[in-house]
């Protein structure tokens, strides 16, 4: 790719604006605010102005008083970007001869020419050596061919769809989304998801007319199901697994009964639907730790009938840091953010009920980032978060932003006071964030130990007013090493 002249410039705003309306970047705001500041800054010359304190206050609507060494939401917000442009550009832009790049560590774009593929002429057909062979040869592929009919249609055609369907394996991270025959997707984390491949038997299933829909990877619209195994190439080391299936049926009178074998060990052998206090077709995700390849440098994955047939809907396996489960974080956000740590949290997830709030009052802690306590989740809610076993950790984070003397809602001790229960149980009776905390705009953090996911494999935690909403800020699951 060379860099665009400047006689390209209106190539490059047509560009930008095909970018702006395609469906990556029509469900992502924040991104497509961030790429028109930067691209239009660019175009005008004006590249100065792209700095790190303008993109976050004139394009992500941050105060006046953004401070870059505590806030890195436009590191974050960039590196998402990145990422939607590379999936643009590898599906829906992938012919367009302008493009636009973002360059690790830089928020100024480039808008670069892309060469047409050169067309080579294919030679003229040389003249057979032996024009008597010719015959000799259509017969011999005419064999061939009732040969390959002759074969069962199922071993043909699985053979035929698991050679044709092969994703790109360039990243350490695996995104499939089973039963999906082509195309990519990105999700609001930024993660590549392309189409199945690395299958063999079982059929694919798909819902017509279903959106995708990104809120838990068992939410897509495409399953494969009967009894059917998976080979993925895997680099050595640790991994997480995560495996997303479509709710089971309703009203069944037992969990579906089918084996799931990991390089020929059994990993689980029934699909518990977890307890669901909001929707009963919620999906179920399956979590486990510590994975490795098999000596052959695969992944083997069977999917073994039992009682009912077997499926999933999307398969994940990410690299593992440690030996321990992943931590999860999980912050009451719209998108992800890295703290002052290094720390990752994820936008709000694995949610049902409540409603998502930014709050824009300071937090009288100078020592606590101020960002993890910005936006609520407010209302009557729960939250459904799958784990891999273990025992772990749970930190909740609270702050009462609304109630005080000062602030919109006035009053102040009492105003607001809620429950939290953990799979069923009562975990906190009777919260009172504003008298725990001696006052508001302060932060409440409480801690429990030695907790187990339930048999579904999930963390089922519920909030539930006593007086006024309930309110959370974020929720963190650490692995108890010992």
């Amino acid at each position: 790719m060379s860099p665009l002249p400047p006689a390209s410039f209106d190539g490059a705003r047509e560009e930008l604006e095909a970018v702006l309306a395609s469906h990556l970047f029509t469900r992502a705001p924040s991104l497509k605010r961030m790429l028109r500041f930067i691209c239009e800054r660019a175009l005008l010359g004006d590249v100065a102005s792209i700095k790190e304190y303008t993109v976050a206050v004139e394009a992500l609507g941050r105060p006046a008083d953004f401070n870059p060494k505590r806030d890195p939401i436009v590191r974050v917000e960039a590196h998402r970007l990145r990422k939607r442009l590379a999936a643009y550009y590898a599906a829906e832009g992938a012919s367009h001869p302008v493009r636009i790049a973002l360059e690790p560590g830089q928020y100024i774009p480039r808008f670069e020419n892309v060469a047409p593929p050169r067309e080579t002429p294919l030679p003229p057909p040389a003249a057979p050596r032996h024009p008597w062979r010719s015959p000799l040869v259509a017969i011999a592929a005419a064999l061939f061919l009732c040969l390959a009919l002759w074969r069962p249609a199922s071993n043909w055609s699985t053979r035929v769809r698991a050679a044709s369907l092969r994703p790109d394996h360039s990243s350490d991270e695996i995104h499939l989304l089973a039963g999906v025959a082509t195309g990519q997707a990105v999700d609001p984390e930024g993660n590549f998801w392309s189409h199945d491949g690395f299958f063999h038997g079982g059929a694919a299933v798909t819902r017509s007319g279903i959106p995708l829909d990104f809120t838990s990877p068992a939410h897509f619209w495409a399953r494969r199901t009967g009894d059917f195994s998976y080979d993925i190439p895997l680099k050595p080391g640790a991994h997480q697994l995560r495996l997303s299936f479509s709710a089971p049926p309703q009203n069944s009178g037992s969990s579906p009964r089918f084996r799931v074998l990991l390089n020929g060990a059994l990993l689980m052998d029934r699909l518990d639907p977890p307890p669901a206090p909001c929707d009963p077709s919620t999906p179920v995700e399956r979590v486990f730790s510590n994975v490795h390849p098999s000596p052959d440098g695969q992944l083997h994955l069977q999917f073994q009938p039992v009682s009912s047939p077997a499926w999933v809907n999307a398969i994940e396996v990410v690299p593992q840091p440690g030996a321990e489960p992943m931590p999860i974080r999980i912050l009451a956000k719209s998108s992800p953010y890295i703290d002052a740590t290094g720390r990752v949290w994820s936008a709000d997830r694995h949610f049902c009920g409540g409603t998502l709030v930014n709050r824009h009052q300071a937090l009288d802690a100078p020592r606590t980032d101020p960002n993890l306590f910005s936006s609520e989740r407010w209302g009557a809610f729960a939250y459904q978060i799958p784990a891999a076993p273990g025992r772990y950790r749970l930190t909740l984070r609270f702050s009462e932003s609304w109630f005080g003397p000062n602030l919109a809602g006035l009053g102040g001790p009492g105003s607001r006071i809620f429950d939290v229960f953990l799979a069923g149980r009562p975990l906190i009776r009777n919260l009172d964030v504003f008298t725990t905390a001696s006052g508001s705009l302060r932060p409440v953090e409480l801690s429990f130990d030695h907790l187990q996911p339930d048999p579904a494999g999930e963390f089922l935690l519920q909030f539930i007013p006593q007086k006024n909403n309930a309110s959370l800020n974020s929720i963190e699951l650490i692995h108890e090493t010992n």
